[in-house]
Parts: C-alpha cells; sequence; structure tokens
C-alpha cells in the first residue's frame, strides 16, 4: 500500500534540535475504547433525568445546554466528588489499553508530550516499551518533569493522580488561578518550541482554547505548529493554513483507519529521524 504524505523538513530538524513538543488529543485514545466528551455528557444526561422523573421538559433543556454545561449541571446536583467518581469509573470500565499509536508516540524522540485526556494510556504505553515516564497533572508534581525521561502534562488533570480535574465551566475559566504553575509551564512550553498537534480536531473547544490562551501569554502567535490531517476537505485544509497551523495531510490509495494512517505517518517519522541522525 503506498502512502502519501509529506514530512516537513522544519518539524525533523526540531526535533533534532530538542526544540519540539507533542500536543495529543483525544482521537488515539477514542480509538482504543476510551469514551468520548459526547459519549460522558450524554450519560450524564440520562442519569440527571432518572433523578427527576416525569418532568416533561427536562430533556429538551437539557438538550439546549452547551455541552460544557453539563458537567456544571451534574456537579451542582449530585456534588463535585460524585462528578469527578463518575469520570474516573468511565474511564476505568473501558479497561482500555494502549495502541500502537500510542507506543509510536512514545517513541519518537521527544521529551515533552502536552495532553488533555485524562486517561493515562501514554504512560502505559512509555512503561510497555520501557521508557520511564512521569505524569504531571498539577501544580504540586511539576518537580518530576527531566530531561532523561518522558514528560507527560496532563493539563486537565489526570485519574489515576487527583480529583481536580478540569471539566466544568468553572473549571475551565479559573484555570490560571487553579493551576498558575501548570499555565505557564504550558504556555511556555507552546510559545518556545514547535508544536507537533496529533489526534485533534482544531474545532475542539479544549485546542481553540489552548491555543488562544497561549497567543495571549506574548500577544502573538505560538511557535510554528503542525496538525496531522488524515483524509480532510480541501477547504478544511486551507482554513488550518489561515490559523497559522501548518497542515501534514495523511492520505493513502485505499480506504483504511485512520489509526492505520496515523502508524505508517509515525512509522516514517520515525525512521527518518534514524537515518538522519535524530536521537532515537
Amino acid at each position: 500500500m503506498t502512502v502519501f504524505h509529506t514530512i516537513p523538513r522544519q518539524l525533523i530538524e526540531s526535533i533534532q534540535q530538542e526544540q519540539c513538543i507533542l500536543f495529543v488529543g483525544s482521537g488515539p485514545s477514542i480509538a482504543c475504547g476510551i469514551p468520548s466528551w459526547d459519549e460522558v455528557t450524554n450519560q450524564m444526561k440520562i442519569e440527571i433525568l432518572e433523578h427527576f422523573p416525569g418532568e416533561e421538559e427536562a430533556p429538551q433543556q437539557l438538550q439546549g445546554l452547551d455541552r460544557y454545561e453539563i458537567p456544571s449541571l451534574y456537579s451542582a446536583l449530585f456534588g463535585r466528588p460524585q462528578l469527578d467518581d463518575f469520570i474516573i469509573k468511565k474511564i476505568a470500565s473501558a479497561a482500555a489499553t494502549p495502541s500502537e499509536v500510542h507506543r509510536l508516540l512514545v517513541n519518537l524522540p521527544i521529551n515533552t508530550i502536552v495532553t488533555t485526556n485524562w486517561d493515562t494510556l501514554l504512560e502505559k504505553a512509555s512503561d510497555d516499551s520501557d521508557i520511564r515516564a512521569s505524569n504531571i497533572s498539577n501544580d504540586n508534581n511539576i518537580y518530576r518533569m527531566g530531561k532523561q525521561i518522558k514528560n507527560i502534562i496532563h493539563l486537565h488533570g489526570s485519574v489515576v493522580v487527583d480529583y481536580s480535574m478540569v471539566v466544568t465551566t468553572n473549571d475551565y475559566e479559573s484555570y490560571g488561578n487553579t493551576r498558575p504553575l501548570l499555565s505557564s509551564l504550558a504556555r511556555v512550553l507552546m510559545t518556545t518550541n514547535t508544536v507537533l498537534i496529533i489526534g485533534f480536531g482544531l474545532r475542539d473547544r479544549n485546542y481553540s482554547l489552548i491555543n488562544n490562551w497561549a497567543k495571549s501569554f506574548t500577544g502573538t502567535t505560538v511557535h510554528r505548529s503542525y496538525a496531522i490531517l488524515i483524509n480532510n476537505p480541501t477547504y478544511w485544509v486551507q482554513y488550518c493554513a489561515k490559523k497559522g497551523i501548518e497542515p501534514v495531510e495523511l492520505k493513502t490509495e485505499v480506504e483504511e483507519s485512520k489509526d492505520s494512517r496515523l502508524e505508517r505517518f509515525l512509522e516514517d517519522l520515525i525512521e527518518r529521524l534514524t537515518t538522519e541522525g535524530g536521537r532515537t
């Protein structure tokens, strides 16, 4: 099978010069069975409706809420501990294991991975590959960062580390106050390094918020960013370019899963870095 993609020369050089970070979205985790945000919030709606039976207007009113307002409502009704327990149980019940994409991501010669995911599939993939990794999810464990380990920064918290995950509208709005060190670290990383975006829909609110948030740190655009786009229409590729994000398009001759396309790109990237003297 022939795979069509171009690996930008500047991306190769940034990785070789240790000036590149990975920004990993929910795509690889969802492919492994981790529930999507919509699946999680839909289940919250079901529990809310079950708790208040017989109210005819309730379903319609819930449908009118922004999907980021649902967790806020759930927390207000049942308490924050129950909200956190709900998310942790949903992720645990998926019993997901790392995919080949996760393995390839942690084997890239890039020390820092930034993610908005709560799951720890990247840490598990690191462990499977005998790579020492550090889970960094709040201001109290930033000290774990190091140059000789894989730094996995969970911007929105992690299910195995703390019960202060970023979930509700208030969590997003107060992020800079509740995680001042972590937010500053992420901003510095995104404004001083090339960013390789994988598994993120660029229409995703998380990406838009973080990208704009990083820009506000310096008043300028973030450092050069590349986004892996799989079989996207031309208008969307051009739109990404207008936003200052350089698209890296992945296409194949025949239909296959997005994970397979991404695997081939990552394999080619690792091979290219190896043959050109990258630090693998």
